[in-house]
């Protein structure tokens, strides 16, 4: 993150705050509290647990936090998806038909296939008893 300086356009993927790593010390190093009653969350990034170093953050803050957390991690898997929705375009790969993802498309889809084994099935009976 501390290369990451706003001046390059995929630096927007990364949502404004999300990345907080004096908290993710203190979850990773289980230096922090929680007060349920006032929802605040104590935490020492540092983990000497000098008083001077308790950083606190209520519950719904800390919410906000992960919540761009994951908008970053949408936005990166939006970033990743395109690319290789271009890389496969330019090899000249196609795209799936929309249809297969309609429920009556897979329906009729599972009909066909087992009017086909029973097809087969008809057909090695058949050859059985002859």
């Amino acid at each position: 993150m501390e290369y990451i300086n706003r001046t390059e356009v995929f630096d927007d993927l990364i949502v404004e705050g999300a990345v907080d790593n004096k908290i993710r010390n203190a979850i990773g190093h289980n230096t922090y509290e929680f007060d349920g009653v006032s929802q605040l969350i104590r935490y020492d990034p540092i983990g000497k647990n000098k008083p001077s170093d308790i950083r606190s953050i209520y519950l719904v803050q800390f919410a906000g936090k992960c919540l761009a957390i994951f908008q970053t991690v949408v936005h990166i898997w939006e970033l990743l998806y395109q690319t290789e929705k271009t890389l496969y375009v330019s090899q000249g790969m196609n795209s799936v038909d929309p249809n297969v993802f309609n429920i009556s498309y897979l329906k009729r889809e599972v009909m066909r296939k087992k009017q086909i084994r029973k097809k087969k099935k008809n057909e090695k009976k058949n050859e059985e008893n002859d």
